[in-house]
């Protein structure tokens, strides 16, 4: 049987991850886990080259604010968009949108610049002005009231403790929607958190810091086997 990922933490650090006590800065140590798992993945993924990222994308519903003008809030990263320019119902009529810088938005709709949007080359931007509350809203050109587009985007896995949700530590034993290969890198980058932690919390960086040195390695090189050969910064060492 698998062990979920709060024991692989433990088994790698010692630290007790799938534990409801209280840790000496309050919070729970599986609630410690759960936060660390969930930015490991996000920094894992940052990582990933395209053939990679593509397995943990999730497609937005179609809605017509991606080309009335209007836009949709769009926080996680995008992997792709496409647009009608009739209907989903007949392949034909779907096409991969390009993206523009959002200050050439502008030039979309001018028929002597390359950037030039029609709907069998949409184009898509960010545009950072007409969000609210810094929100950046993704539009796509040309503009539609009866022709929609779809996002294709990160699906970043958040995991939680004590709830038996989805990515559920101290009970879940797969990342959904997430490459198999490189599910171990994001409990490796975890462990190497408790590690810091531990480290800090006792103040025993001798004890600590060789096996934070080693798993530092195996993430590097985790990461180096799957294709990520762009991961230049390694983990802060603890301490620092």
């Amino acid at each position: 049987m698998a062990l979920h990922f709060a024991a692989r933490i433990h088994a790698l650090t010692g630290f007790d991850a799938d534990s409801t006590v209280d840790t000496d800065t309050g919070q729970d140590f599986d609630e410690h886990a759960a936060q660390w798992m969930t930015e490991a993945a996000k920094e894992v993924i940052e990582f990933f080259p395209p053939n990679l990222l593509e397995r943990c994308g999730k497609i937005s519903s179609s809605v017509a604010e991606y080309t009335d003008g209007t836009g949709v809030e769009t926080e996680n990263k995008v992997i792709s968009v496409t647009r009608t320019s009739s209907t989903f119902n007949n392949s034909k009529d779907i096409f991969v949108c390009r993206q523009i810088p959002h200050t050439l938005s502008y030039k979309a709709s001018d028929p002597d610049s390359m950037e030039y949007a029609t709907p069998t080359d949409p184009v898509w931007y960010y545009d950072h002005a007409s969000g609210g509350d810094n929100t950046v809203l993704l539009k796509v050109l040309p503009t539609s009231d009866s022709q929609v587009a779809k996002v294709t985007s990160v699906d970043y896995p958040v995991f939680t403790a004590g709830d038996t949700e989805t990515y559920d530590v101290a009970q879940k034993t797969i990342i959904a929607n997430f490459p198999d290969e490189a599910e171990h890198l994001v409990v490796t980058r975890a462990a190497i958190s408790a590690l810091e932690y531990q480290a800090a919390i006792e103040e025993d960086l001798e004890l600590y810091l060789p096996i934070i040195q080693n798993l530092r390695q195996d993430y590097m090189q985790g990461l180096q086997a799957i294709g990520a050969m762009q991961a230049q910064a390694q983990p802060q060492q603890a301490g620092r």
